[in-house]
Formats: C-alpha cells, sequence, structure tokens
C-alpha cells in the first residue's frame, strides 16, 4: 500500500477495471471543468503573447489528444489498464512539447506551466497511479532541462523562478495524487467487503426464504396428513353417536371424542394458516377486492343468513384476495367460536381510506385484552402460557394477515366489535 499498488495481481487488476466502470461519469464531469479551464486560458493566451495563434494551437492540440486518449480508453480501444497507458500518453504529449519548446525559441519559456497542465489535467482525469504519474512528470521535468538546455538560460532568475514553480507544481501533485490513490484504494478494499458481506446476506436470505419455504409445505403436508384421518374419526364418532340411545351414558364420552378430534383439525389449521401469512412474500400486483362478495361467501357459508347485516357503498379495495380473504375466514370464526347472536357489518369510504365497522352483541374488548389476544407468536411462552398449550389464534391471524397488505385492525370504543381500516392509497370505491 506504500506503493499505492495491490501485492496480489488479480486485486490490482480488479481495482483497475473498478476505477474505470465507476468513474466514467466523474471523468464526464472532470472534461467538462477541464473544458472550460481551457477556454479561459485561450482567452489569457490571446491577451498575453505575441503569437498567440500558434500557442492557442498547442494547447488545443495537446488538450484533444489527452480527450481523445480518454474516450479510447472507456470504449474498450485501449485496453483496461490505465496504470500503463496513461504515463505512456503524459510523456509522450510532454516530450512533443518539449521539443517545440527548444526548436522553436520565439514561444514563451513560461507558457510551459501553462502547457505541463495538460499532465496534470489527464493525470486526475483518468486517475493514473501514484508511482506511473509521478514517473511521468519527472520525465516532463527532465525534458524541460533538455529543451532549454542550449538557451544559455541556466542561472537565471527567470529559469529559477520556472524551476522553482515547476518543482512546486510537480510536488503538489505527487502528493495529491499520492493521497488520493492511497484514499481510492481503501474505499477499494472496503467496497469489496462489503460486497462480500452483501453476497453471504444475499445466500443468508435465499436460504432463509428456502427454509420457510420448506417450513411451509411441511406444515401443508403435515394438515393433510392429519385433517384425513380427522374427519374420518369426526365422521365415525356422529355415526356411532346417531346409533346410540341419547339416554346411553357413554354418549358423553362420544361427544368429547368428537369436540376433541374438531378441535385438533381446526388448530391444525390455524397454525399452519398462522405460518403461512406471517411469512408470505407478497408479489406481484395487487387484486381487486370485492368486500362485499368475500363477506358474503365467508360469512353466510358458515353464520345464519339472519346474524350478517352488511350496510353501505359496494366496495372495492386494490389488496391480494388470498391474504384478505384469510382475514375474513378467521373473523368469521371468531365470531362462530363465541356464538355471536348478531353482527353489523358497515362499509365507510372516505378520503382517509377505507373503514369496515364490525358491531355485535358481543362483550366488548378492552386495548389490554386485545393486545393480548392479537400479540404475534415470537417466543415460547406465547405459546406455552397461562393459557396452556392451546393459544386462541382467531385474532392473531387476523391481525397478520391485515399487516400484510397494509391494513389495520383496532377494537371498538363503544361495544362489541372492531375496526378494520384500510389506507386511502389501496382503497377506492367500485363504479
Amino acid at each position: 500500500m506504500l506503493l499505492c499498488r495491490f501485492a496480489d495481481a488479480g486485486l490490482e487488476k480488479a481495482y483497475q477495471d473498478y476505477m474505470l466502470d465507476r468513474h466514467a461519469r466523474f471523468d464526464m464531469i472532470a472534461l467538462a471543468i477541464g473544458v472550460a479551464v481551457y477556454f479561459s486560458y485561450i482567452a489569457m493566451d490571446l491577451m498575453v503573447l505575441e503569437r498567440a495563434r500558434e500557442a492557442i494551437l498547442i494547447r488545443l492540440g495537446g488538450a484533444s489528444a489527452c480527450v481523445a486518449v480518454m474516450f479510447a480508453i472507456h470504449a474498450g480501444l485501449l485496453g483496461r489498464r490505465l496504470d500503463r497507458i496513461v504515463p505512456v500518453m503524459i510523456v509522450a504529449i510532454g516530450m512533443l512539447l518539449n521539443l517545440i519548446i527548444r526548436i522553436e525559441p520565439s514561444i514563451e519559456n513560461n507558457y510551459y506551466i501553462g502547457l505541463v497542465q495538460i499532465a496534470v489535467f489527464i493525470s486526475f482525469m483518468l486517475r493514473a497511479g501514484f508511482i506511473p504519474t509521478n514517473l511521468a512528470m519527472a520525465a516532463l521535468f527532465g525534458g524541460y532541462l533538455w529543451a532549454i538546455a542550449d538557451k544559455g538560460l541556466f542561472g537565471t532568475v527567470t529559469l529559477n523562478a520556472q524551476l522553482y514553480f515547476l518543482s512546486m507544481m510537480f510536488a503538489t501533485c505527487g502528493c495529491g495524487i499520492y493521497l488520493l490513490e492511497r484514499y481510492r484504494r481503501r474505499l477499494f478494499l472496503n467496497s469489496k467487503v462489503i460486497d462480500e458481506q452483501n453476497a453471504k446476506l444475499e445466500m443468508l436470505v435465499e436460504e432463509l426464504e428456502d427454509t420457510v419455504t420448506r417450513k411451509t409445505a411441511m406444515l401443508k403436508v403435515f394438515t393433510h396428513v392429519m385433517k384425513t384421518p380427522v374427519h374420518q374419526i369426526v365422521g365415525f364418532l356422529q355415526v356411532i353417536r346417531g346409533e346410540m340411545s341419547e339416554a346411553n351414558a357413554r354418549s358423553g364420552s362420544v361427544d368429547y371424542a368428537e369436540k376433541a378430534a374438531a378441535e385438533l383439525r381446526e388448530n391444525v389449521e390455524e397454525m399452519v394458516d398462522y405460518h403461512f401469512v406471517d411469512n408470505v412474500v407478497l408479489t406481484g400486483e395487487p387484486d381487486k377486492v370485492n368486500i362485499h362478495e368475500n363477506l358474503d361467501e365467508v360469512f353466510y357459508r358458515e353464520i345464519d343468513a339472519g346474524v350478517l347485516t352488511i350496510v353501505g357503498d359496494r366496495t372495492t379495495i386494490r389488496s391480494h384476495q388470498e391474504i384478505f380473504w384469510m382475514a375474513m375466514k378467521y373473523l368469521e370464526r371468531y365470531y362462530r367460536d363465541r356464538n355471536a347472536g348478531k353482527i353489523t357489518v358497515e362499509l365507510k369510504q372516505s378520503d382517509a381510506g377505507c373503514v369496515i365497522e364490525f358491531s355485535d352483541d358481543l362483550p366488548a374488548m378492552d386495548a389490554d385484552e386485545f393486545r393480548r389476544v392479537t400479540c404475534q407468536l415470537t417466543e415460547i411462552h406465547n405459546y406455552l402460557s397461562g393459557e396452556g398449550a392451546n393459544p386462541d389464534m382467531t385474532l392473531r391471524i387476523v391481525m397478520r394477515a391485515l399487516q400484510q397488505i397494509d391494513a389495520e385492525i383496532y377494537p371498538s370504543k363503544s361495544g362489541g366489535g372492531f375496526y378494520l381500516r384500510f389506507p386511502a392509497e389501496i382503497a377506492e370505491l367500485a363504479a
């Protein structure tokens, strides 16, 4: 790092490619700045120099050569090794200028200070390395001494001033390039570390998604293999109960077994559905979900027609049909498990969004109770709480499903019931 090069050849090549690809846009910015600076130099040439035309041609020729090489490099015509191409180019241009100074005595020597800025400009614009750039500058400086060797200027105040300014210019540029190169290479190493960490994170995310997919598939298979025998047990117990006399004392045991089997079936289904809505990744465009149709399908299928009343305009929301239907399914199960005698659903549409208000004849639920029955199952004590190993899952599934589609549920403040709120960006009034 002291010499501003990586010991590993592969890492050095990766850095050169990184610099070329990453800074193409900044090269265009540097080019725009350089054009403005060179035009200001041309204006100064017209005001100061006796032979401004020749000086301007030299300046434009050098700058044009630099720009042409820059575009050739970015176009891939000269390869991708800036540390080899740029120094050769700088030395070639600089030596050409030195040759002009040597054979053309009418061009002022102090003009070389302006000409050498071509090398400085191209060094920063193409981001050459520290050692190659400084070797190129040293070659330019030696070439300048060769150019004025026969002009009898050694020892004069003019030449001493020129040499001083050139030395300071080269030293300043060399120090700046060194610091800049070290900084760029440290950034490159940091970016490599970040890229490696991102790659590992992406692999972990893929593994996690694969794990979730496999767990979901396993739970679905588990549900399938459990539901079939449970259905058979429930059906068989119903047949036995029908054949038995109501006075038979064993009918109570049959009823208990039937109820336990049905509860087992629902518990398995609830755990699978909760796992599904908790881990689902929603993709694709949202569906147009008709709230009336979903309520009709879910509630009227399980609850007597006289229990549910829907009032308000027919409303459509932009959401994901499967997740919304899952929320309605378990809200219906919540009411069915509690034998609700009357449920009124009112649909309200406003600029703030869509609100579905459920009013019922059940006891009101305070905020603490609502938080308890909707808290998500994140730790083992949520599963094995004071309620035992069978926590109520209905409102938990409703809450999680609504969260997945950016909706919310609140307990009613004026009696039993709930508010389901959908934000304005996903709610719309059906035509």
